[in-house]
């Protein structure tokens, strides 16, 4: 591009509008973006509406940088109130081969049961694929289901879901003296 010795005007990350405006008033005008390339409109950033554009990858990214959560039913102190008595589980991410290979191993699935019954009172998880994680959980306090349901249930391997299977096997070992 062939920048003029002499312009009007330089505008500086104010789009085209600015210069259609300078044009129709017969002046010249240079465009310069944020980050300094010179002519044509949003050039680093994609086309118009460029500030929609920016505001819509800036709440992508910030998304990207919070982990997922995942919430069903009665949290461990809620679950508290309504049994006599509950056993709490975990699997961790660490521990999980798919969140190893993805390196996501900030993470766990807790579920919470009755521990009269084994009864799935909630679960809650947070990390990587929270959201389709929990689905299956929801589906199970929907159905009243339990521990054995979950424990006997054969999740793909390897994935996250496997933690489900593994957290509802050790409400079984919490059970032993």
């Amino acid at each position: 591009m062939t920048v003029p010795a002499q312009v009007d005007c330089l505008i500086l990350g104010a789009g085209y509008p600015a210069a259609l405006f300078l044009a129709q008033a017969g002046k010249s005008a240079l465009m310069v973006d944020p980050i300094g390339n010179l002519g044509g409109d949003c050039l680093a950033e994609g086309c118009v509406p460029s500030k929609a554009v920016r505001e819509a990858a800036l709440v992508r990214g910030l998304a990207d940088k919070f982990a997922h959560f995942g919430l069903r039913g009665a949290a461990q102190a809620e679950a508290a109130f309504g049994a006599s008595a509950v056993a709490v589980t975990h699997d961790d991410y660490a521990t999980d081969s798919r969140a190893q290979i993805y390196g996501e191993t900030l993470g766990f699935i807790k579920l919470v049961f009755d521990l009269r019954n084994g009864l799935l009172l909630g679960a809650q998880i947070a990390g990587m694929d929270a959201a389709q994680l929990i689905a299956p959980l929801a589906l199970a306090l929907e159905q009243g289901l339990g521990a054995a349901a979950l424990a006997d249930t054969a999740f793909p391997h390897p994935m996250l879901s496997e933690g489900i299977n593994k957290a509802a096997r050790a409400f079984f070992s919490s059970l032993s003296p």
